[in-house]
C-alpha cells in the first residue's frame, strides 16, 4: 500500500487484499496443482475418467476435491489475469508454466 500514493487516504486494513504480488500467486500454482492431483493418489486408475468420477463418490473425498479445485481455479484465474508489456510492446501473459520475460 505504501507504494501507491493513490491509496494514501485509505486505512491499510481496508485495502490489504486489494493489491497482490502476482509472482507470489504464480509461485503457489504448482503446489495447488499437486494438492489437487494428490486427492487421486488412492484412485485405482488415474487414466480412466469414469474411475476417477467413481472415486469421488464418497462425500468426504468429493468435498476435498471441490476445496482443492476451487483453490487452484481461483489462483489460476488471478495468475492468468496478469499481463506485462516488454520494451517492444509485446504483451506477455504469465501462467504457471511460462518462462519469465525480462522486459
Amino acid at each position: 500500500m505504501k507504494t501507491y500514493s493513490a491509496l494514501e487516504g485509505f486505512d491499510s486494513a481496508d485495502v490489504d487484499s486489494t493489491i497482490i504480488d502476482v509472482s507470489q500467486v504464480i509461485a503457489e500454482l504448482p503446489g495447488l496443482h499437486s494438492a489437487l492431483w494428490a486427492i487421486f493418489n488412492d484412485c485405482p486408475n488415474r487414466n480412466d475418467t469414469e474411475t476417477m468420477e467413481q472415486f469421488l463418490a464418497p462425500e468426504d473425498i468429493r468435498h476435498a476435491f471441490y476445496e482443492a479445485s476451487n483453490a487452484y481455479a481461483k489462483t489460476l484465474k488471478i495468475a492468468l489475469g496478469f499481463e506485462r508489456l516488454d520494451k517492444q510492446g509485446i504483451l506477455y501473459f504469465y501462467g504457471p508454466y511460462s518462462s519469465s520475460q525480462d522486459g
